[in-house]
């Protein structure tokens, strides 16, 4: 069996629809998604949600 790659690193992006953000305010800052609230998905139940994980100005950081 030969293994290879089926494509490049996967980026994912935070989004809101308009009726949220009128509701509760657009984030400004990653740390600030805390306040707010996430759909979160996991492998099984039996296993913590994945964390968000951000990169600003190339300084990682992560919440959940």
């Amino acid at each position: 069996m030969i293994a290879m790659p089926l494509g490049g690193g996967q980026r994912e992006r935070a989004a809101a629809v308009p009726g949220y953000i009128e509701r509760h305010g657009a984030p400004g800052h990653p740390d600030e998604f805390v306040r707010h609230r996430r759909i979160g998905w996991r492998l099984s139940p039996a296993r913590a949600p994945y964390r968000w994980e951000f990169v600003e100005n190339g300084r990682p950081s992560a919440i959940g």
